[in-house]
Formats: C-alpha cells, sequence, structure tokens
C-alpha cells in the first residue's frame, strides 16, 4: 500500500510540473450587460495562453473566441464594431493583481478591453468597446479558469 502512494504521488508531481502542461493557460470569459438591466444578457469567450505564457506574465498573448466563433454578428451584448473578429490575439498585460486584456491591440476608438482584478482563479473588473468619445457598450467582465 505505501508504494502504491509513492507512486501517485510521483506521478502527481510530473503532472503538475511537466513543461508542456499550462494548468492556468485556459480561461472562459462573460462580458455582460450593465448590472443596472432588468434583464442580463451575456456572451460568452474562451482565452487561451500561448506557450510559456500565463496570466502570472507581466504582458502575454492569447488567443481569443467570443461565442461561437462564427463569421456573424458579434453577440449581444456586444455591438457592430469594424476592429472586432469573433476570434483573434489579445495582449494582456498585468500590474500587481489588476489586469488589462486588449482584444484588439493597435485598434484605436474601437476595439474591445476589459480590465480587472485577480483573485485566485477569477478575474472580475468591467469591460468596455472604446470609441472617440466615450464607449458605445460596457458592463461586468469576469474570467475564470477552465
Amino acid at each position: 500500500m505505501m508504494a502504491l502512494r509513492l507512486v501517485v504521488v510521483g506521478v502527481m508531481a510530473v503532472t503538475l510540473t511537466w513543461p508542456g502542461s499550462h494548468s492556468d493557460s485556459h480561461w472562459m470569459f462573460e462580458l455582460r450587460t450593465a448590472e443596472n438591466r432588468s434583464v442580463a444578457v451575456k456572451a460568452i469567450g474562451a482565452l487561451s495562453f500561448l506557450r510559456d505564457q500565463s496570466i502570472e506574465s507581466t504582458n502575454a498573448s492569447a488567443e481569443f473566441l467570443l461565442g461561437d466563433g462564427s463569421f456573424g454578428p458579434l453577440p449581444a451584448p456586444l455591438v457592430a464594431d469594424p476592429c472586432l473578429k469573433q476570434a483573434g490575439m489579445a495582449e494582456l498585460s498585468r500590474r500587481g493583481d489588476s489586469i488589462m486584456i486588449d482584444f484588439t491591440p493597435h485598434a484605436r476608438d474601437c476595439g474591445l478591453v476589459a480590465r480587472g482584478v485577480i483573485r485566485s482563479d477569477t478575474v472580475s473588473g468591467t469591460w468596455y468597446q472604446p470609441r472617440f468619445a466615450g464607449s458605445a457598450a460596457e458592463g461586468p467582465f469576469v474570467m475564470w479558469r477552465r
């Protein structure tokens, strides 16, 4: 029985430290409508960090998918935007426990940005679609490990 326990512990250690395995590289997120609405609308998405990068990185890149990733219109509560596609590459920057996710790097006055605070396996904050004067849409943002 003792030998079996040692084998299991040994396998777990290899699994947790295997270089190709990043348990924190896959995340799900929700873009929600503003909290003062009677019925909440949510757009679901997924974010996967590139190899050797994670939410712990100061700067990172990640592939994202909004909704089902189809070529149709953006899922509500997002509004039509020439800069934002349903799939692409996002850039993340982190300072302390705060994170900013730019889903449309190098775009100005359009796109999608989310900002939040990391707490264990979740990120909570806000998202917005920037425009020259203010934002086209905005609301709460939540992201969690998959």
